[in-house]
Protein backbone atom coordinates (compact mmCIF):
# COMPACT_ATOMS: atom_id res chain seq x y z
CA UNK A 1 0.00 0.00 0.00
CA UNK A 2 1.75 3.36 -0.93
CA UNK A 3 0.85 6.03 1.10
CA UNK A 4 -0.55 9.65 0.05
CA UNK A 5 1.95 12.34 0.64
CA UNK A 6 0.91 14.91 3.77
CA UNK A 7 0.42 18.38 1.40
CA UNK A 8 3.60 20.34 0.43
CA UNK A 9 4.34 23.61 2.48
CA UNK A 10 2.57 25.64 0.48
CA UNK A 11 -0.76 24.34 1.47
CA UNK A 12 -1.80 24.43 5.27
CA UNK A 13 -2.24 20.98 6.57
CA UNK A 14 -6.18 20.19 5.63
CA UNK A 15 -8.48 19.14 8.23
CA UNK A 16 -11.36 16.85 6.93
CA UNK A 17 -15.30 16.81 6.50
CA UNK A 18 -16.86 13.76 5.68
CA UNK A 19 -20.51 13.75 4.05
CA UNK A 20 -21.22 10.08 4.10
CA UNK A 21 -24.43 8.83 1.95
CA UNK A 22 -26.46 6.21 3.20
CA UNK A 23 -27.09 2.86 0.94
CA UNK A 24 -27.80 -0.12 3.48
CA UNK A 25 -25.05 -2.52 3.82
CA UNK A 26 -23.59 -0.80 0.84
CA UNK A 27 -22.41 1.53 4.26
CA UNK A 28 -19.77 -1.04 4.31
CA UNK A 29 -17.98 -0.19 1.16
CA UNK A 30 -17.61 3.04 3.31
CA UNK A 31 -16.40 1.24 5.81
CA UNK A 32 -13.69 0.52 3.43
CA UNK A 33 -13.25 3.96 2.09
CA UNK A 34 -12.92 5.41 5.71
CA UNK A 35 -10.67 2.51 7.11
CA UNK A 36 -7.92 3.70 4.45
CA UNK A 37 -8.24 7.31 4.54
CA UNK A 38 -7.49 6.89 8.08
CA UNK A 39 -3.98 5.63 7.06
CA UNK A 40 -2.88 8.70 6.30
CA UNK A 41 -1.38 10.39 8.89
CA UNK A 42 -2.04 13.70 7.35
CA UNK A 43 -5.83 12.76 7.41
CA UNK A 44 -7.46 15.10 10.30
CA UNK A 45 -11.08 14.43 10.95
CA UNK A 46 -12.95 17.26 12.40
CA UNK A 47 -16.79 16.85 11.95
CA UNK A 48 -18.65 14.15 9.94
CA UNK A 49 -22.43 14.40 8.43
CA UNK A 50 -24.23 11.16 7.14
CA UNK A 51 -28.22 10.18 6.79
CA UNK A 52 -29.16 6.22 7.20
CA UNK A 53 -26.30 4.12 6.86
CA UNK A 54 -23.94 7.15 6.36
CA UNK A 55 -25.10 8.37 9.47
CA UNK A 56 -24.42 4.91 11.69
CA UNK A 57 -21.11 4.99 9.70
CA UNK A 58 -20.70 8.52 10.85
CA UNK A 59 -21.77 8.03 14.49
CA UNK A 60 -19.73 4.84 15.03
CA UNK A 61 -16.45 6.81 13.37
CA UNK A 62 -16.81 9.85 15.94
CA UNK A 63 -17.38 7.86 18.88
CA UNK A 64 -14.55 5.53 18.22
CA UNK A 65 -11.89 8.69 16.90
CA UNK A 66 -13.22 10.62 20.45
CA UNK A 67 -12.32 7.53 22.70
CA UNK A 68 -9.20 6.23 20.49
CA UNK A 69 -8.12 8.39 17.82
CA UNK A 70 -7.94 7.03 14.26
CA UNK A 71 -7.00 3.48 16.00
CA UNK A 72 -10.85 4.26 17.94
CA UNK A 73 -12.40 4.68 15.06
CA UNK A 74 -11.18 1.97 12.37
CA UNK A 75 -11.56 -0.35 15.68
CA UNK A 76 -15.55 0.90 15.98
CA UNK A 77 -16.40 0.56 12.51
CA UNK A 78 -15.30 -3.30 12.46
CA UNK A 79 -16.82 -3.72 15.69
CA UNK A 80 -19.81 -2.46 14.06
CA UNK A 81 -20.02 -4.40 10.80
CA UNK A 82 -18.75 -7.43 12.42
CA UNK A 83 -21.90 -7.22 14.76
CA UNK A 84 -24.63 -6.67 12.01
CA UNK A 85 -23.07 -9.88 10.41
CA UNK A 86 -23.60 -11.93 13.21
CA UNK A 87 -27.64 -10.21 14.42
CA UNK A 88 -28.01 -11.98 10.28
CA UNK A 89 -26.39 -15.33 10.75
CA UNK A 90 -28.62 -18.54 10.76
CA UNK A 91 -31.76 -17.30 9.30
CA UNK A 92 -33.41 -14.06 8.50
CA UNK A 93 -31.38 -11.13 8.60
CA UNK A 94 -34.27 -8.00 9.83
CA UNK A 95 -33.45 -4.97 7.68
CA UNK A 96 -30.94 -3.24 9.59
CA UNK A 97 -29.91 -0.82 7.22
CA UNK A 98 -31.89 -0.56 4.46
CA UNK A 99 -31.63 -1.63 0.76
CA UNK A 100 -28.62 -3.67 -0.15
CA UNK A 101 -27.39 -5.89 -3.01
CA UNK A 102 -25.24 -9.09 -3.67
CA UNK A 103 -23.21 -10.24 -6.88
CA UNK A 104 -23.08 -14.15 -6.28
CA UNK A 105 -26.05 -16.32 -4.60
CA UNK A 106 -25.46 -17.12 -0.99
CA UNK A 107 -27.69 -17.58 2.13
CA UNK A 108 -27.56 -14.00 2.01
CA UNK A 109 -28.69 -13.17 -1.11
CA UNK A 110 -31.99 -15.15 -0.24
CA UNK A 111 -32.43 -13.60 3.25
CA UNK A 112 -32.45 -10.18 0.70
CA UNK A 113 -34.91 -11.66 -1.73
CA UNK A 114 -37.09 -12.34 1.01
CA UNK A 115 -36.89 -9.50 3.39
CA UNK A 116 -37.47 -7.34 -0.27
CA UNK A 117 -40.78 -8.70 -0.53
CA UNK A 118 -42.15 -8.43 3.05
CA UNK A 119 -43.95 -4.64 2.18
CA UNK A 120 -46.04 -6.83 -0.28
CA UNK A 121 -46.79 -8.68 3.35
CA UNK A 122 -48.40 -6.12 5.55
CA UNK A 123 -46.77 -2.67 7.14
CA UNK A 124 -44.44 -2.87 9.95
CA UNK A 125 -47.50 -1.69 11.98
CA UNK A 126 -49.44 -4.86 10.79
CA UNK A 127 -46.34 -7.10 11.10
CA UNK A 128 -44.66 -5.85 13.87
CA UNK A 129 -47.27 -4.04 15.87
CA UNK A 130 -44.74 -3.97 19.51
CA UNK A 131 -42.52 -2.41 17.28
CA UNK A 132 -39.03 -3.44 18.57
CA UNK A 133 -35.86 -3.11 15.98
CA UNK A 134 -33.01 -4.91 16.57
CA UNK A 135 -31.26 -1.96 15.34
CA UNK A 136 -31.60 -0.46 19.15
CA UNK A 137 -29.80 -3.31 20.37
CA UNK A 138 -26.74 -3.41 18.18
CA UNK A 139 -26.16 0.36 18.59
CA UNK A 140 -26.33 -0.02 22.59
CA UNK A 141 -23.65 -2.14 22.43
CA UNK A 142 -21.51 -0.70 19.18
CA UNK A 143 -22.43 3.02 19.83
CA UNK A 144 -20.92 5.10 22.96
CA UNK A 145 -23.57 8.48 22.82
CA UNK A 146 -21.59 9.64 25.74
CA UNK A 147 -18.16 10.23 23.69
CA UNK A 148 -20.52 11.29 20.68
CA UNK A 149 -21.63 13.99 22.84
CA UNK A 150 -18.52 15.03 24.07
CA UNK A 151 -17.70 18.73 23.61
CA UNK A 152 -14.48 17.62 22.07
CA UNK A 153 -15.59 15.13 19.93
CA UNK A 154 -16.06 15.94 16.25
CA UNK A 155 -18.93 18.12 14.81
CA UNK A 156 -21.70 15.60 14.12
CA UNK A 157 -24.81 15.95 11.78
CA UNK A 158 -27.34 13.40 11.29
CA UNK A 159 -30.46 13.62 8.49
CA UNK A 160 -34.03 12.47 9.33
CA UNK A 161 -36.74 13.19 7.36
CA UNK A 162 -40.19 14.62 8.58
CA UNK A 163 -42.82 12.44 7.72
CA UNK A 164 -45.47 14.82 8.00
CA UNK A 165 -43.80 17.94 5.98
CA UNK A 166 -41.27 15.84 3.99
CA UNK A 167 -38.47 18.04 5.10
CA UNK A 168 -35.20 17.16 6.77
CA UNK A 169 -34.23 17.70 9.70
CA UNK A 170 -30.61 17.67 10.86
CA UNK A 171 -29.24 16.85 14.50
CA UNK A 172 -26.74 17.80 16.05
CA UNK A 173 -24.17 17.09 18.81
CA UNK A 174 -24.27 17.27 22.09
CA UNK A 175 -27.73 16.36 20.90
CA UNK A 176 -27.10 13.20 19.39
CA UNK A 177 -29.22 10.20 20.85
CA UNK A 178 -30.46 6.59 20.20
CA UNK A 179 -33.80 8.07 18.83
CA UNK A 180 -32.32 10.00 16.58
CA UNK A 181 -30.19 7.56 14.94
CA UNK A 182 -32.73 5.36 14.55
CA UNK A 183 -34.88 7.93 12.67
CA UNK A 184 -31.91 8.54 10.41
CA UNK A 185 -31.90 5.06 9.11
CA UNK A 186 -36.13 3.86 9.36
CA UNK A 187 -37.13 3.19 5.91
CA UNK A 188 -40.63 3.28 6.45
CA UNK A 189 -41.74 -0.06 4.92
CA UNK A 190 -39.68 -1.93 7.66
CA UNK A 191 -40.34 0.10 10.44
CA UNK A 192 -42.47 2.09 12.44
CA UNK A 193 -41.54 5.76 12.36
CA UNK A 194 -39.65 7.39 15.29
CA UNK A 195 -41.30 9.78 17.57
CA UNK A 196 -39.27 12.53 18.43
CA UNK A 197 -40.66 15.14 20.17
CA UNK A 198 -44.15 14.88 19.14
CA UNK A 199 -42.37 14.92 15.53
CA UNK A 200 -42.72 11.33 13.33
CA UNK A 201 -39.36 10.86 11.20
CA UNK A 202 -38.22 8.33 8.13
CA UNK A 203 -35.23 7.76 6.67
CA UNK A 204 -33.08 11.05 6.57
CA UNK A 205 -32.08 9.32 2.53
CA UNK A 206 -35.49 10.82 1.72
CA UNK A 207 -34.49 14.52 2.25
CA UNK A 208 -30.70 14.86 2.61
CA UNK A 209 -28.46 12.08 1.45
CA UNK A 210 -26.64 12.70 3.11
CA UNK A 211 -26.20 16.95 4.84
CA UNK A 212 -24.17 18.97 2.42
CA UNK A 213 -25.22 22.53 3.09
CA UNK A 214 -25.15 22.20 6.76
CA UNK A 215 -21.91 20.69 7.19
CA UNK A 216 -20.67 23.36 4.62
CA UNK A 217 -22.33 26.16 6.94
CA UNK A 218 -19.97 24.93 10.18
CA UNK A 219 -17.22 25.36 8.73
CA UNK A 220 -15.49 22.46 10.70
CA UNK A 221 -13.17 22.15 8.23
CA UNK A 222 -10.64 23.41 4.60
CA UNK A 223 -12.01 20.25 2.81
CA UNK A 224 -15.28 18.15 2.53
CA UNK A 225 -15.27 15.23 1.01
CA UNK A 226 -18.35 13.46 -0.17
CA UNK A 227 -18.17 9.76 0.08
CA UNK A 228 -20.88 9.24 -2.79
CA UNK A 229 -22.71 5.17 -2.80
CA UNK A 230 -25.48 5.99 -5.82
CA UNK A 231 -24.57 6.89 -9.26
CA UNK A 232 -25.74 10.27 -10.57
CA UNK A 233 -25.31 9.06 -13.81
CA UNK A 234 -26.57 5.20 -15.08
CA UNK A 235 -26.25 5.01 -19.30
CA UNK A 236 -28.34 1.92 -19.92
CA UNK A 237 -32.45 2.30 -20.10
CA UNK A 238 -33.74 0.19 -17.38
CA UNK A 239 -36.22 -2.36 -18.86
CA UNK A 240 -36.71 -5.01 -16.95
CA UNK A 241 -38.67 -4.83 -13.53
CA UNK A 242 -35.38 -5.34 -11.13
CA UNK A 243 -33.28 -2.68 -13.31
CA UNK A 244 -36.72 -0.77 -13.25
CA UNK A 245 -36.77 -1.33 -9.13
CA UNK A 246 -32.89 -0.61 -8.22
CA UNK A 247 -32.89 2.81 -10.67
CA UNK A 248 -35.80 4.37 -9.48
CA UNK A 249 -34.29 3.64 -5.80
CA UNK A 250 -31.18 5.42 -6.62
CA UNK A 251 -33.46 8.73 -7.81
CA UNK A 252 -35.19 8.78 -4.87
CA UNK A 253 -32.11 8.54 -2.78
CA UNK A 254 -30.11 10.64 -4.67
CA UNK A 255 -32.47 13.29 -4.69
CA UNK A 256 -31.49 15.64 -1.64
CA UNK A 257 -27.95 15.91 -2.43
CA UNK A 258 -28.77 16.49 -6.42
CA UNK A 259 -30.85 19.29 -5.01
CA UNK A 260 -28.38 20.56 -2.62
CA UNK A 261 -25.10 20.42 -5.11
CA UNK A 262 -27.43 22.18 -7.60
CA UNK A 263 -27.89 25.15 -5.06
CA UNK A 264 -24.38 25.09 -4.49
CA UNK A 265 -23.96 25.39 -8.30
CA UNK A 266 -26.12 27.99 -8.58
CA UNK A 267 -24.63 30.34 -6.19
CA UNK A 268 -22.14 33.56 -7.07
CA UNK A 269 -18.86 32.61 -7.69
CA UNK A 270 -17.47 35.06 -5.33
CA UNK A 271 -19.96 33.01 -2.47
CA UNK A 272 -18.60 30.01 -3.76
CA UNK A 273 -14.87 31.52 -3.52
CA UNK A 274 -15.35 31.40 0.66
CA UNK A 275 -16.47 27.36 0.59
CA UNK A 276 -14.72 25.49 1.76
CA UNK A 277 -12.51 22.97 -0.90
CA UNK A 278 -15.11 19.98 -2.25
CA UNK A 279 -14.36 16.81 -3.24
CA UNK A 280 -16.06 13.58 -4.07
CA UNK A 281 -15.02 10.17 -3.56
CA UNK A 282 -17.80 7.54 -5.17
CA UNK A 283 -17.76 3.40 -6.16
CA UNK A 284 -16.32 4.32 -9.59
CA UNK A 285 -19.32 1.63 -10.83
CA UNK A 286 -18.31 -1.09 -8.14
CA UNK A 287 -21.82 -1.05 -6.90
CA UNK A 288 -23.78 -0.73 -10.55
CA UNK A 289 -25.85 -3.02 -12.10
CA UNK A 290 -26.51 -5.07 -8.60
CA UNK A 291 -30.11 -6.58 -7.96
CA UNK A 292 -32.83 -3.95 -6.69
CA UNK A 293 -33.06 -6.16 -3.57
CA UNK A 294 -29.12 -6.00 -3.07
CA UNK A 295 -29.02 -3.46 -0.15
CA UNK A 296 -30.58 -5.76 2.17
CA UNK A 297 -27.55 -8.57 2.17
CA UNK A 298 -25.41 -8.61 5.09
CA UNK A 299 -23.50 -11.97 4.78
CA UNK A 300 -20.39 -11.59 6.11
CA UNK A 301 -18.76 -12.51 2.84
CA UNK A 302 -20.46 -10.00 1.00
CA UNK A 303 -20.23 -7.32 3.15
CA UNK A 304 -15.94 -8.11 3.23
CA UNK A 305 -16.34 -7.99 -0.37
CA UNK A 306 -17.67 -4.20 -0.26
CA UNK A 307 -14.93 -3.36 2.92
CA UNK A 308 -12.13 -4.30 0.05
CA UNK A 309 -14.09 -2.60 -3.00
CA UNK A 310 -14.24 1.08 -0.90
CA UNK A 311 -10.45 0.99 0.20
CA UNK A 312 -9.51 -0.14 -3.33
CA UNK A 313 -11.45 2.72 -4.44
CA UNK A 314 -10.06 5.10 -1.48
CA UNK A 315 -6.51 4.29 -2.65
CA UNK A 316 -7.26 5.19 -6.25
CA UNK A 317 -8.66 8.38 -5.58
CA UNK A 318 -5.54 9.22 -3.05
CA UNK A 319 -3.33 8.17 -5.40
CA UNK A 320 -5.12 10.43 -8.31
CA UNK A 321 -6.89 13.05 -6.24
CA UNK A 322 -4.98 13.14 -2.82
CA UNK A 323 -2.62 15.97 -3.90
CA UNK A 324 -5.33 18.10 -4.54
CA UNK A 325 -6.75 18.24 -0.44
CA UNK A 326 -6.18 21.80 0.71
CA UNK A 327 -5.21 23.22 -2.44
CA UNK A 328 -8.15 22.59 -4.95
CA UNK A 329 -11.54 21.33 -5.28
CA UNK A 330 -11.94 18.47 -7.17
CA UNK A 331 -16.13 18.55 -7.49
CA UNK A 332 -16.60 20.55 -9.99
CA UNK A 333 -20.05 22.39 -9.16
CA UNK A 334 -20.70 23.24 -12.48
CA UNK A 335 -21.74 19.97 -13.44
CA UNK A 336 -25.03 20.42 -11.68
CA UNK A 337 -25.80 23.95 -13.09
CA UNK A 338 -29.05 23.63 -13.93
CA UNK A 339 -29.71 27.54 -15.72
CA UNK A 340 -31.85 27.54 -18.71
CA UNK A 341 -29.47 28.39 -21.75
Amino acid sequence: MMRNPRPGPKARSPSLMLALQGGGSHGAFTWGVLERLLDEPWVDVRALSGSSAGALNAAVFTAGWQAGGREGARQGLSDFWHAISRISQGGIAMPLLGMLGVRSPSQGDANARLLASMPRWGSPYQLNPAGPNPLRQLLDETVDLEAINHPSAPRLLVSATNVHSGQARVFSNPHIDMATLLASACLPSFYQAVGIDGVYYWDGGYSMNPPITPLLRRREGSDLILVQLTPDWHAELPKTREAIDARTRDLTFNAGQLRELEALASLPAWARSFMPRLHRLDTAGFLDDLASHAPLNTDWQYLQSLRQGGHERAEAWLRHQGQSVGRRSTLHLSTYNTEAD
